[in-house]
């Protein structure tokens, strides 16, 4: 059966089903009945309550390899503007579905401003926090009033809300009420804990793989913002980890003069010493590791923006 015939199929198949809200559990098994007899479609039924009405609508989202996603609608002569109709419509409030999961516009502009990670767009930040965010809700384990107040405390901290009347004075600026705000610091406090649970579980595993990332070295470099004489003066050496050297310093024992961000670098590195599993070493493997465990769980995801 070719695209034309299917989405003829699917149009027959919405025309059948009963639009009161009771009805909604048996337009589900018809919608998935009609999925099995149209394989390779992943045919999906969307139903979306009115708010304030006995009756609901539905989409059948259908997948159109390597070009998106097909919504099939029926809008019902109810004499309703279709504009006025679509405001209500399951899709108009959101912003993107991860794995199955919607996030609606409002709840992206909080996120949005929650994004502090360099190098990474928002879009793939959004996807990732929507990820954590799912898992988050898996997490059924009560919440302890540490875990709550650690959360509450660094969310201020890193907004500079340093007392209850700035708190407060955000909380209106955002249109947000305290008992909202209290469901949002649980999100958070459960991707917190996903994070360190994550973190913990990695944390070896990635520093056996990745040793050369760890190490620290005995350096000594001077910044310049002319070239440095090739007998000028380096201070004392220090012990720092690897990812702390200039960056030209990285992979060579002396640099003389190497241009590196506005200015140059000089410097020597008197001996490198390989990983330690110690605490601190650890817990920069475990943050490493979630990063790259977290970039491949959204390259896997199934992602679809609605107003992109």
């Amino acid at each position: 059966m070719n695209l034309g015939e299917v989405l003829g199929d699917a149009v027959e198949l919405l025309g059948t089903l009963t639009r009161r809200r009771q009805a909604a559990g048996a337009a589900r098994e018809a919608a998935a009945a009609w999925a099995e007899r149209h394989p390779g479609y992943g045919a999906e039924l969307v139903v979306a309550e009115r708010p304030g009405s006995p009756l609901v609508d539905y989409d059948l989202l259908l997948d159109w390899p390597g070009r998106g996603t097909i919504a099939v609608s029926v809008q019902p002569d109810d004499g309703l503007p279709w504009l006025e109709d679509h405001s209500t419509h399951w899709a108009a409030g959101q912003l993107v579905t991860v794995d199955g999961a919607d996030l609606s516009l409002p709840d992206a502009l909080l996120m949005l401003r929650s994004l502090t990670r360099p190098g990474l767009d928002p879009h793939a930040e959004i996807v990732e926090l929507c990820l954590t965010r799912n898992d988050a809700a898996a997490d059924t384990e009560p919440l302890s009033e540490e875990e709550l107040q650690a959360t509450a405390d660094a969310f201020r901290r890193a907004r500079g809300l340093h007392d209850r009347e700035a708190t407060l004075d955000w909380l209106a600026a955002m249109g947000m009420d305290q008992a909202a705000f209290a469901d949002h610091l649980e999100v958070l406090a459960r991707q917190r804990r996903l994070r360190r649970r994550k973190e913990s579980e990695l944390a070896a595993g990635y520093l056996a793989a990745h040793p050369e990332q760890f190490g620290t070295a005995r350096a000594s470099w001077v910044w310049s913002l002319s070239p440095w004489p090739q007998d000028g003066p380096l201070p004392e050496p220090v012990e720092v980890p690897v990812s702390a050297l200039p960056q030209p310093l990285r992979s060579a024992d002396r640099v003389d003069a190497a241009r590196h961000e506005h200015g140059f670098v000089t410097g020597v590195v008197h001996e490198r010493l390989p990983a330690r599993a110690d605490e601190h070493t650890l817990a920069a493997a475990g943050r490493a590791a979630y990063t790259a465990w977290l970039a491949g769980r959204r390259a896997a995801a199934d992602v679809r923006w609605h107003w992109l």
